[in-house]
């Protein structure tokens, strides 16, 4: 098979080419945000580089050339992922027909597991090589999917330093990258409280109360319902004011009536901001969870989905903690209410024994601190371009 690699030349830990194409898929809006940090770090070191594959709007500003966008395959739960079956084999079709136009080498897959296996396993059977940055988790469900990762996956970077002994058990060799989340969040220029006050019409004479919701229409309706009501009667107790911290794709419509209804504000931006300065976090399971540790933030980790996406879930999911916080630190740290639990009562139950406690609440500030240590400093982006550069070096002429 003819390729672009026969003019590649490596000098100086850079690796230039007439063209050098590579395939980057990525299906969330958190993975489009670590892709774009990976193909900025990329780009240096590799001038001659073109991306194909898909991403979002942030990985298409860094240069992606977007065969699809990952608004076209945001689905939802296991009955909507079955639905639409037929529409991603279609699009596994196309890249994969892409990547022979373009003679693409080298995969690299973001996160979103179920689409990114399935293409991993095609591309290995036509010759490619696969790189996964930010492994799939299947530490927490799917344990013995290791092993297909182990014949499929060439390279395996991994963003939770516990994840390298557990590929381990299986026989796959996986590199800590760190975690994207540290670098960006320390890198971050936050706004002062006073600014916040500003921007946003605060009261300076309360303490801010963070509810993170989700980003999809269904999270609205199951978890921001019962965050919201939960969220104002903590408010009311020790005096705090409530902001909502809105996705940007999330209905803005329905989650402003809903806020309204609670004397909630609503804001899309200065999620960091918000954290750092915020006394108090409800936060549904996912990314921003791990940010609200990160920010050292006492939070309740609040989740609910459908009642067969939750029975299915509990049938594969292997571990007892859902919040990465918790994972993390080999403990409760911060409270998990999840589907049944996921009530107004029980957040209000639960965030006020950490708000009237103080010896409580400086023990989780305590805890959170530790999960970032354990992380540590690594720029992920940095150590993973550079990973990714040693094995495209070490294969080129493979």
């Amino acid at each position: 098979m003819a390729d672009n690699y026969s003019a590649l030349c490596i000098q100086d830990n850079v690796i230039s080419a007439k063209e050098l194409n590579i395939l980057i898929v990525a299906g969330e809006v958190s993975g489009d945000q670590h892709g774009a940090e990976l193909i900025r770090a990329l780009k240096p070191k590799l001038p001659e580089i073109q991306f194909y594959g898909i991403g979002g709007d942030e990985m298409i500003k860094e240069g992606l050339r977007a065969a699809v966008h990952i608004r076209d395959v945001a689905f939802m739960g296991f009955a909507e992922v079955i639905k639409h079956i037929p529409y991603m084999m279609g699009i596994r079709k196309r890249l994969m027909n892409l990547s022979d136009e373009k003679s693409i080498r080298f995969h690299i897959y973001i996160d979103y597991p179920g689409f990114n296996l399935s293409l991993a396993k095609k591309s290995k059977e036509a010759g490619r090589k696969n790189i996964y940055y930010i492994a799939p988790q299947i530490w927490a469900w799917g344990q013995k999917r290791a092993f297909k990762i182990r014949r499929i996956i060439d390279k395996l970077l991994v963003i939770n330093p516990f994840e390298v002994d557990f590929y381990k058990k299986y026989g796959v060799e996986a590199v800590y990258t760190g975690h994207p989340l540290v670098h960006k969040m320390a890198e971050y220029k936050y706004k002062s409280r006073e600014e916040l006050n500003g921007l946003l019409g605060l009261d300076p004479g309360k303490d801010i109360l963070v509810i993170m919701p989700g980003s999809r229409k269904q999270e609205i309706s199951k978890i921001f319902i019962p965050a919201a009501e939960g969220a104002k009667m903590l408010c009311e107790k020790f005096n705090l004011q409530g902001v909502v911290l809105a996705a940007p794709s999330v209905n803005s419509g329905l989650l402003e009536e809903i806020a309204k209804k609670n004397k909630l504000i609503v804001t899309d931006k200065y999620n960091y901001d918000l954290m750092k300065e915020a006394r108090f976090g409800v936060i549904k399971s996912g990314t921003s969870t791990l940010e609200a540790a990160i920010s050292g933030l006492p939070h309740t980790v609040v989740y609910s989905t459908t009642a067969l996406t939750y029975n299915i879930s509990r049938m594969l999911i292997k571990i007892d903690k859902i919040a990465l916080a918790n994972i993390i630190n080999g403990k409760i740290v911060v409270p998990e209410l999840i589907q049944e639990r996921c009530t107004p009562e029980m957040i209000f139950e639960e965030g006020s024994k950490i708000l009237s406690s103080p010896e409580l609440y400086a023990n989780t500030v305590n805890e959170l601190k530790n999960v970032k240590n354990i992380l540590g400093n690594n720029n992920s982006a940095e150590v993973a371009a550079d990973e990714i550069l040693s094995f495209i070096r070490n294969n080129e002429k493979d």
